[in-house]
């Protein structure tokens, strides 16, 4: 994921954290990239459309029907195949995965398979990434990698950290 990319999520992200007091509410949206198979699968993100939340349920980002329409809509203007997943930020107390994100998949990619980028708020400034997957439509609950750093800089160009960005994947037609 370029870090631009990720910095306009993280945008989205902040604004949705800042917006409550005490635990700010979640965003989230569509991934959009591609995949390439090979010895090792690459899957790359290229792009996102956040979903608005009505958060009816409190500032979780939970599935409604307003929700599932948002997705819908957001989806239907990208071809199926650069649909990779979703992302959602989490500022909830426990750590990882919800019930909500397996009912996202269950009716939005259901018997597919994709990541879900789960960004956790610590601050405005401060934001960390997991990435899991789902496959033939069940989510793993187990994160994919270690959780990272989710970008180098904040909306408004305050450096963060020094850490190089990891390398960008090529965007090479999938194979």
């Amino acid at each position: 994921m370029p870090i631009g990319l990720a910095d306009r999520i993280a945008g989205y992200v902040t604004e949705a954290y800042k917006s409550l007091p005490r635990r700010g509410a979640e965003a989230g949206g569509v991934l959009l990239g591609g995949v390439r198979l090979g010895p090792v699968i690459d899957i790359f993100i290229t792009g996102f459309a956040p979903v608005i939340c009505d958060h009816l349920s409190g500032p979780s980002f939970t599935m409604s029907e307003v929700v599932e329409t948002e997705f819908r809509a957001a989806i239907a203007h990208h071809p199926p195949a650069e649909i990779v997943g979703f992302y959602r930020s989490h500022t909830r107390k426990a750590p990882g995965l919800e019930t909500t994100d397996q009912e996202i998949v269950d009716r939005i990619f259901p018997g597919l398979s994709g990541i879900v980028l789960l960004i956790k708020p610590s601050g405005i400034s401060v934001l960390n990434a997991s990435y899991f997957f789902f496959q033939g439509g069940r989510l793993d609950p187990r994160p994919a990698g270690p959780e990272f750093p989710f970008l180098v800089s904040v909306p408004g160009g305050i450096a963060r950290s020094r850490l190089q960005p990891p390398p960008m994947l090529p965007s090479s037609p999938l194979y």
